[in-house]
């Protein structure tokens, strides 16, 4: 079984969850998208693994229920 982190994965799975509550237009979505990414990307050159990296910007934006 295949255990390694897949980012894009989660990222997609976070934002389905998102989606699902039918409150985001597609371009809400694609911006949360990119600010998310953003985020990642940024704590991954402080040197956070990448999901490392993804909990903590996850965390900042808060959960599915509260955005």
């Amino acid at each position: 079984m295949d255990t390694k982190f897949n980012v894009t994965k989660e990222i997609d799975a976070w934002l389905a969850q998102l989606t699902d509550r039918g409150h985001f237009t597609r371009e809400d979505v694609r911006e949360l998208h990119a600010h998310l990414l953003d985020s990642v990307e940024a704590l991954e050159k402080l040197g956070l693994s990448q999901q490392e990296a993804f909990l903590v910007a996850q965390h900042r934006f808060g959960s599915t229920a509260s955005i």
